[in-house]
């Protein structure tokens, strides 16, 4: 049996990225799972979705709650806790989660919460444990100013694509696998699609997978708008009977949005919590402003459109512009070929993306036997 430890401290979006992985992985070996998550507004993300504990009871894996001394929950604009208050609490975390040593391999994300994860360094020195670092979501990356990590030789690096290489070793790692992107895993597909049809009734919707408008170099209020206001405007024009259903980002404010449908006075626009690919199965077709859950509707053959306009400081954080569109993803920039590209699905043109196809040639799920 295989002992897995993961530590989610990122966002809820990690749980998009590991249910999938771990669905297949139950199918070729014998596993034990914990996931512990460390901050405490992302455990009551994960415990109010129905699709993640139903999926997590399914696979038997153990959900647990530790508060760790992290930024998220002790915003450091806010932080007037003394020092030894600081001590205490992350004491309490360490000696809450001493069962870590009797597991085998350690998973965490990226951007590595150091507060959250130095049980892990603390037990990988020792012990000599693997510790398999993801992303803590589905997405096409690349190399713009970031930070350099200081890995141990222990970490090994799980890429979705080949295509994220470059972006991964300018991280600093060395040791690295691709595995595929885990939501084209065909074991999942065929299962999220199963549960879609018992949970999803009302199939005559369009669904719009959203972004927070206050990014310095992704989105802005006024780009937002444009971009909502205008998807509303089509969608009416050429599907008049087709509901409107907003995916929130994770780390997105319902109430900006839902307020600002009410100021546009947009009919029949609904906020969904449900999971993305659960969602988007029964859709009639998808637009993104640009975000990675585009890939939870191409995944399940979902006519997709990317929607979306490059701020000024965009090409800083994104150098080689969206990803998306440049590995053949429909994307456009403007009210017109939202309309053009939108009626193309209507009259059955639409064409799937090359990539997609490409993207599940890659699953490799061999990297615990290496």
């Amino acid at each position: 049996m295989k002992k897995i430890y993961v530590i989610v401290s990122h966002s809820s979006g990690e749980i998009d990225t590991l249910l999938p992985l771990f669905f297949e992985l139950k199918n070729k070996y014998k596993l034990k799972i914990k996931i512990l998550v460390s901050v405490k507004k992302i455990y009551n993300q994960i415990v109010k979705n129905e699709f993640y504990l139903n999926t997590i009871k399914l696979l038997d894996i153990s959900l647990c709650f530790s508060q760790s001394y992290n930024k998220f929950d002790y915003p450091i604009t806010q932080n007037k806790k003394s020092f030894l208050i600081k001590l205490l609490i992350v004491l309490k975390y360490f000696f809450s989660n001493i069962d870590i040593f009797y597991y085998d391999y350690f998973f965490h994300e990226t951007t590595d919460q150091k507060g959250s994860t130095i049980i892990f360094k603390i037990a990988s020195y020792f012990f000599r444990k693997k510790i398999y670092i993801y992303h803590h979501g589905h997405s096409l990356n690349q190399v713009a100013i970031q930070k350099k990590h200081n890995y141990n030789k222990n970490n090994i690096y799980l890429a979705f694509s080949s295509l994220n290489l470059n972006w991964v070793k300018k991280l600093g790692f060395e040791k690295i696998k691709v595995i595929g992107f885990c939501k084209f895993y065909p074991n999942w597909q065929y299962y999220v699609k199963n549960y879609s049809n018992n949970f999803v009734k009302d199939k005559k919707y369009i669904l719009i997978f959203s972004r927070p408008y206050d990014h310095p170099y992704y989105m802005n209020y006024k780009k937002y708008k444009y971009l909502l206001e205008t998807s509303y405007k089509v969608i009416k024009e050429v599907l008049p009977d087709y509901n409107i259903l907003i995916k929130l980002h994770p780390r997105e404010e319902e109430i900006k949005v839902k307020n600002l449908i009410k100021d546009l006075d947009l009919k029949n626009v609904f906020i969904t919590n449900e999971h993305s690919s659960v969602i988007s199965a029964k859709a009639k077709l998808t637009i993104s402003f640009w975000s990675s859950a585009i890939l939870d509707s191409l995944s399940l053959n979902i006519p997709s459109i990317e929607y979306f306009i490059e701020d000024k400081l965009f090409k800083e954080a994104e150098p080689e512009g969206s990803l998306y569109r440049k590995n053949g993803i429909i994307s456009v920039n403007n009210e017109d070929q939202l309309r053009y590209n939108i009626e193309l699905i209507i009259n059955d043109e639409y064409t799937q993306p090359q990539i997609v196809n490409y993207f599940k040639s890659e699953m490799n799920l061999d990297f615990f036997d290496q």
